[in-house]
């Protein structure tokens, strides 16, 4: 079983005054990562994707339609995204 990247979801969070984008059936999956990959989530969720978070044990925040899994491949079978930890200087 492969994994296929269905879309490339670009998404600027500087939307004009009274627009928002919108990511309603868009299921996004944030595999990994720090403080940094919190406020991608909470943005996710504001436009309303499903948001499934793999390696987020220890994070007590919720969010609406944001759920927990562990990394199998049934996780990725309805996802459109993957959003993998961000890379800085200092990371390696």
């Amino acid at each position: 079983m492969g994994v296929h990247i269905r879309y490339v979801i670009e998404v600027s969070f500087e939307g004009g005054v009274g627009r928002k984008p919108m990511l309603t059936g868009i299921h996004v999956i944030v595999m990994g990562g720090d403080a940094r990959q919190l406020e991608i989530i909470r943005r996710f969720a504001e436009m309303d994707a499903t948001v499934t978070l793999i390696g987020f044990e220890e994070l007590e925040h919720s969010y609406t339609g944001v759920m927990k899994a562990e990394l199998s491949p049934e996780v990725f079978r309805e996802a459109n995204a993957l959003v993998l930890p961000a890379v800085g200087k200092d990371d390696g």
